[in-house]
């Protein structure tokens, strides 16, 4: 019986662990860039990390969602058509992919969203604002959405159509910038329109962010940044709960990153700056402070990370690059003071970064050194750091880890590094 019990009890942990180690959609478990894997490697051998496999794939930026001992991502064969691939985890060869028939080119060609998986679908988007919904036992496309007819957009935002839709309840929620809508909830089978919000207006660039589920202030809302705006919005009815304009960002990419119950932590590049926000609800309506603000110091690409009350960021963008002021990777505690910054020892340009097992695991954006880092504000404590990809530019797509395994890309290869201790 004790025995018995001891099995039981040994499946069920490790049936979280394997739930845990999943890298389901963009940022990871909980969308926040953390992964709570444990018993990671801290260097590596003089020979390099041990590398699993290495595959060919077309350019662009975007990254691997891992589900189980799949892996999905969206590729796209520059001008002609669109690519989701469902590859194994263990090798990288393809299981099965679909295609779309999507001609066109936009800066900076290639993929670009890191799709969504729940257990029987797959959802992703391309560049020119096709909604893919895939039944992952079929292996094929059930319902293709083009937001651009559906919603009445002129033309795609400049650098195309980034994030694939995030799965709510019965909805998957999307970010057309049309005419007809701003923001849209679709029906996640049958792609069905359920609500809209009012057009956002004439843009210049579009925004590249995702939408981001968060409670904030005890109310539950998706959060996103539009030219001049900080929306939050009811996630039922698609209606402004409210709206921040003291945070401009003309080219909003990275989201948000939440702090507390009501304090987010706002990051831009293009001289938007970072502002550390607190909602506060009075009565029916909302007030805001901002609790420390930065002119010109921010994430162009990627969202901060909090971890044990610290933020990590890649605060490089393309304005502080340019005076040659890298700032590189930093470590901010909770008042706005940087506790550390690289600068250019390591320069990881505008390279992804993640958090896992006290670590800081980033990629550099122009060499493809992968670097190891301690997690913590005492100071900067490199653990490692090593080239892995060929490529030399341009190598900005996020990371994922299942399982201890790594997946990275530059614009020609995929390759994923076995990061588990022996």
């Amino acid at each position: 019986m004790v025995r018995k019990s001891c099995v039981v009890v040994l499946m069920m942990l490790l049936s979280q662990s394997f739930l845990l180690a999943s890298w389901p959609h963009f940022q990871g478990p909980e969308g926040t860039g953390y992964s709570p894997e444990t018993g990671l490697v801290r260097s590596f051998p003089e020979s390099g990390p041990k590398i699993l496999w290495r595959i060919d794939v077309e350019p662009g930026f975007g990254g691997a969602a891992i589900d189980g001992d799949e892996i999905f991502i969206m590729d796209r064969e520059v001008g002609t058509q669109d690519m989701l691939k469902c590859l194994d985890l263990k090798t990288g060869k393809l299981k099965w992919q679909c295609v779309n028939k999507v001609p066109g080119r936009i800066d900076f060609n290639g993929s670009r969203c890191v799709p969504t998986v729940t257990k029987d679908r797959v959802y992703a988007s391309g560049p020119f604002g096709q909604i893919y919904i895939c039944d992952r036992n079929k292996k094929k496309f059930v319902k293709i959405i083009d937001m651009m007819k559906t919603f009445d957009v002129e033309e795609p935002p400049t650098w195309g159509y980034s994030h694939a839709p995030v799965v709510y309840k019965d909805k998957l929620i999307i970010t057309p910038m049309g005419k007809k809508a701003g923001l849209a909830a679709i029906d996640k089978n049958t792609g069905k329109t359920i609500w809209t919000t009012p057009s956002f207006g004439e843009l210049k660039y579009g925004s590249y962010m995702p939408v981001s589920l968060q409670t904030i202030a005890g109310v539950k809302g998706f959060l996103y940044i539009i030219e001049g705006h900080v929306l939050f919005i009811d996630p039922d009815t698609g209606k402004t709960i409210w709206d921040y304009e003291g945070y401009k960002n003309n080219i909003p990419i990275p989201y948000p990153t939440k702090i507390s119950e009501n304090k987010l932590f706002i990051t831009g590049g293009y001289d938007s700056g970072s502002v550390m926000l607190e909602v506060l609800k009075k009565g029916t309506g909302y007030q805001f402070k901002e609790i420390f603000r930065f002119k010109e110091r921010g994430s162009q690409i990627h969202p901060a990370i909090l971890h044990n009350d610290l933020l990590f960021a890649n605060f490089n963008t393309n304005e502080n690059m340019d005076r040659n002021q890298h700032e590189g990777l930093v470590c901010l505690d909770l008042k706005g003071n940087t506790l550390w910054k690289t600068q250019k020892a390591p320069d990881v340009d505008k390279g992804n970064l993640i958090i896992a097992d006290n670590m800081v695991i980033a990629l550099a954006g122009e060499t493809g050194e992968l670097i190891l880092a301690e997690a913590t504000g005492e100071k900067y404590k490199q653990l490692a750091k090593v080239k892995v990809l060929n490529g030399e530019e341009e190598i900005w797509a996020p990371l994922a880890l299942s399982n201890g395994m790594l997946i990275l890309r530059d614009q020609e290869e995929m390759i994923c590094i076995d990061m588990k201790k022996k």
